[in-house]
């Protein structure tokens, strides 16, 4: 009968442990440096705006709410106090960004009526590629727009006094993965993640 001591069990136990722990840390590391790579930041703190005219910008330490949701970093599009003044903000696209995200809806404003509109364009480059209508009961939509290439992003509004909003406004080096956005706009939502 071969007889064990503790000592040498505990010790091949804690040096497995440690093992185990270096090789989760390294691969844990190598895959968040990969998100961390595609992920540049919030447009709020590091893109330049060359014009501006009825906004807020909201940088990653302040909130906005839409659909019952906080989102940071974004715009207000509507200063309330102007009537019926379209808003917008133009930025300069900072270099090596191909793409950038964002949702778009409506910050509730209780002297708006339930049937009043704002059309949010997306400009880049001058060229429309997001109008969307938004209600001020509207929930938030997430977009993804490329702008590689391109020198100007501008977000502008035409309607009837709402105040429409973008919230998590990020600038990305890479295409955003659908499965890495997944969990975040469930959240986001508040919908219950169904596998996916």
């Amino acid at each position: 009968m071969k007889v064990y001591n503790i000592k040498d069990k505990i010790k091949k136990l804690f040096l497995f442990c440690v093992f185990a722990f270096v090789l989760t840390s390294l691969f844990g590391c190598e895959n968040e440096k990969s998100v961390l790579n595609n992920y540049e930041t919030y447009i709020s703190l590091s893109w330049e705006i060359t014009e501006q005219f009825c906004t807020q910008i909201c940088d990653k330490d302040s909130s906005l709410c839409m659909g019952g949701k906080e989102y940071r970093g974004g715009i207000i599009l509507e200063d309330i106090s102007r009537k019926n003044e379209n808003s917008y903000v133009t930025y300069k696209v900072q270099k090596g960004t191909k793409y950038i995200s964002f949702f778009l809806g409506s910050v509730h404003y209780s002297k708006a009526y339930f049937s009043n509109s704002e059309v949010v364009s997306v400009l880049v480059d001058g060229e429309s590629l997001v109008q969307e209508t938004i209600y001020n009961h509207s929930l938030p939509t997430f977009h993804t727009v490329c702008v590689e290439g391109a020198e100007t992003v501008t977000f502008k509004t035409k309607g009837e006094r709402i105040i429409a909003a973008v919230g998590e406004l990020k600038a990305w080096t890479e295409e955003p993965k659908d499965e890495s956005y997944t969990e975040f706009v469930l959240s986001a939502l508040q919908v219950p993640s169904l596998g996916v």
